[in-house]
Formats: structure tokens, C-alpha cells, sequence
């Protein structure tokens, strides 16, 4: 795989990881404001298995998308200085001739 690349799979795992906290909490906010009750009790049910509930699954999601998509604007920058470099010392010493 080329070097330039992987950026772009970091980017596309975090947005697609961000999507899914989104969708996630969306249908949690939407289920707790039909019948707050029903899903409390499976908050408490799942605390009980030590699963944690969907809102923190959601959150744990959410976290690890914005930062695969930080790892990769990262990756993209460093991988970006690094092919630029050649080029801009090659253009650099041109103008110091």
C-alpha cells in the first residue's frame, strides 16, 4: 500500500466511526424521550453485566472517531511535508544559485 494512502484510510474509519456515534445517540436521545422508563432500566441492567450502556457505547465510539480522524489528518500532513520536502529544498536552492 502506498504511503499516501493510509491518511485517507484513517480519515474514512473516523468519519465512518463518527457517524455511527452520531446515529447511535440520535436513537438514544429519540428512545429516552418515548419512554424514559423502559430504557433507564436497561442503563441499570446493563451497568449490572458491566457492558455499559448504549450512551456510552455511543461516547467510546465517538471518541475513537474523532481521534482516528486526528491520527490521520496527522499522517496526511506528515506524509504531505515529507513528499513536499525534495521539491521546495530543490526550488530553495535554485533561488540561492
Amino acid at each position: 500500500m502506498h504511503p499516501f494512502l493510509m491518511p485517507f484510510g484513517f480519515l474514512a474509519l473516523g468519519a465512518i466511526f463518527v457517524g455511527l456515534a452520531w446515529w447511535l445517540l440520535h436513537e438514544y436521545r429519540k428512545a429516552f424521550a418515548m419512554d424514559p422508563v423502559s430504557l433507564m432500566s436497561l442503563e441499570v441492567l446493563s451497568q449490572l453485566v458491566r457492558l455499559g450502556g448504549p450512551g456510552y457505547v455511543a461516547m467510546v465510539v465517538l471518541i475513537a472517531g474523532v481521534l482516528l480522524l486526528l491520527a490521520g489528518v496527522a499522517l496526511l500532513l506528515m506524509v504531505t511535508w515529507i513528499m513536499a520536502q525534495p521539491p521546495l529544498q530543490s526550488a530553495l536552492e535554485l533561488v540561492h544559485v
